[in-house]
Parts: C-alpha cells; sequence; structure tokens
C-alpha cells in the first residue's frame, strides 16, 4: 500500500475551487496534491528517481481514497493584487501597476492531517524513496499560505475514532463511478509532461542567460542580447501557464449513521 499524508501547519487550507472561485476546494483534489510535488520537482533541481516516481503515480489505474475531516469554511476577503502575467523581465511592480480583485477563500479543517491513500499499490522501495523525498520538498498545497508538512510511507491512515474526544474523526473519501456527492480533479497518464511545458523553465532559463549578458557582455554581446530578447521573448518574461486539469473522478463520503435495517440494493440504485 501507499499513503501520502499532509498536515496543514498553520491550521488552515487556502486553495480555491476551480469549477466556482468564490468556493474553497475541500478534500484538496489528487490533482492539486500532484501539481505540488510536480512543482516542488521542478524547483529542487529535476532528480530523476523522482521524476520516474511522478511517472509511476500518474499511471495508477485507480486513484486515491482521500482520509479528511470536515471543515469550516471562513469568510472570503478581497484582495487587490497585481496581474503576474504583466511583470516585465525586471519583476518590476510600480506604485501605479494594474491590480485585479481576488479572494482566497480558506477552509479550517477540525483535524490538520489529510491522507491519500491507495490501498493495493505499493511502488518499488526505489519509487517510494523518491515519493518519500519529493514529499518532503512540497512547502504548500494552494496558495503561498497553504503551509504544509507531507510525508509518504508504506501505511495505513490512522482514523481517528468518532468517539475519541481528543480529536476530530476523518471521512473516507472513496472513489465511485456511480458517485456525485463531489468530483474531484485526479491526474493520468501525460500529466508531468504536460506540467512541464507549462512551467516554462527551459524558457526562463534561457531568458535569465541573455538577460544577464546584456548587462554584463561585451558591447557587442549586449546588442545581440538586446535583439535575442526582442526577437524571441519580445521582452516579456516568459511566465508559467496556469495548469489546468480536466478530468474528474466521482467520489463518495463514507458517513457514520445510526444503524438501521439492511437491504441487498444500494442505496444509491436510482
Amino acid at each position: 500500500m501507499l499513503t501520502i499524508a499532509i498536515e496543514y501547519l498553520t491550521g488552515y487550507a487556502v486553495a480555491t475551487d476551480a469549477a466556482n472561485r468564490d468556493k474553497p476546494e475541500w478534500p484538496p483534489h489528487p490533482a492539486r496534491v500532484f501539481m505540488a510535488m510536480a512543482a516542488a520537482y521542478f524547483q529542487t533541481g529535476e532528480d530523476q528517481a523522482q521524476r520516474e516516481a511522478l511517472l509511476w503515480l500518474e499511471k495508477l489505474p485507480e486513484p486515491p481514497t482521500i482520509f479528511a475531516s470536515d471543515a469550516d469554511t471562513r469568510a472570503a476577503v478581497t484582495h487587490y493584487v497585481p496581474v503576474n502575467d504583466e511583470l516585465d523581465g525586471a519583476y518590476s511592480v510600480s506604485m501605479f501597476h494594474k491590480r485585479v480583485a481576488r479572494a482566497f477563500p480558506r477552509v479550517r479543517p477540525h483535524n490538520p492531517c489529510v491522507y491519500l491513500h491507495w490501498p493495493t499499490e505499493t511502488p518499488a522501495p526505489a519509487a517510494l524513496q523518491a515519493i518519500g523525498g519529493l514529499c518532503e520538498t512540497v512547502t504548500r498545497i494552494g496558495h503561498s499560505s497553504s503551509l504544509v508538512r507531507m510525508w509518504a510511507g508504506d501505511f495505513a491512515p490512522p482514523i481517528v475514532a468518532a468517539d475519541d474526544a481528543q480529536a476530530a474523526p476523518l471521512q473516507a473519501w472513496t472513489p465511485d463511478s456511480n458517485a456525485d456527492d463531489q468530483r474531484l480533479r485526479t491526474v493520468s497518464d501525460g500529466a508531468l509532461n504536460d506540467l512541464q511545458r507549462r512551467f516554462r523553465a527551459q524558457e526562463r532559463a534561457e531568458y535569465d542567460e541573455i538577460a544577464a549578458l546584456q548587462k554584463t557582455g561585451t558591447p557587442k554581446q549586449k546588442k545581440q542580447a538586446k535583439a535575442d530578447l526582442a526577437q524571441r521573448f519580445e521582452n516579456v518574461y516568459p511566465q508559467p501557464v496556469r495548469p489546468e486539469f480536466n478530468i474528474t473522478t466521482g467520489y463518495q463520503v463514507a458517513v457514520a449513521s445510526a444503524e438501521t435495517a439492511q437491504s441487498i440494493w444500494s442505496e444509491r440504485l436510482l
């Protein structure tokens, strides 16, 4: 088995629902967790073992079961922030730079820990080590204020009993193609390569190299660098492109209820 664990260090999860920008996302979608791990991979040197581990994760035939507690939605506050896509190569933000309204929906989970669990999938020892090492480099899931600690291993999530007064119980969100309690974004084969194209790491490295040459090179090199920046980049720093995951999976929430007479028919027959 494989479990990826997440602890929200501030007690809040700050992430926007992809279908409704005014609503928070809870529990965290598997695709969002994968994106956070991919971002850490890109920003820490693109270790080959970690790449192979991410490719293994994206090819798993079934999405994970998610163990998460209930959460309280906090009132959203509107902020006015600069538009990142309009920043120039020097990353300058003037006092009069265009700002747009943004809200950062958040929730306060009753239990700060969330677990993504694959009960029938166990990676090879090297892959498990790579996944664990990658998780240790993830600092946030969602907004930059949504700080987390992550770890992974071959263990079952520590389910908290509902009658435990010291900790909030965790609910099991199980993937079910017939369930529509909530649809969560999941990943599929090719997700990492798509994120790599959108991250535009190579283009940004090339821009930085040319921009540095424009400042420190010979007069001839500076002239050529200026022309290259105008021709290849139109003097605009290549910003990462917002990722889009359109594949969703229905999830059913297992909620404890009083014992009642049972039937062989599913409660979701219709």
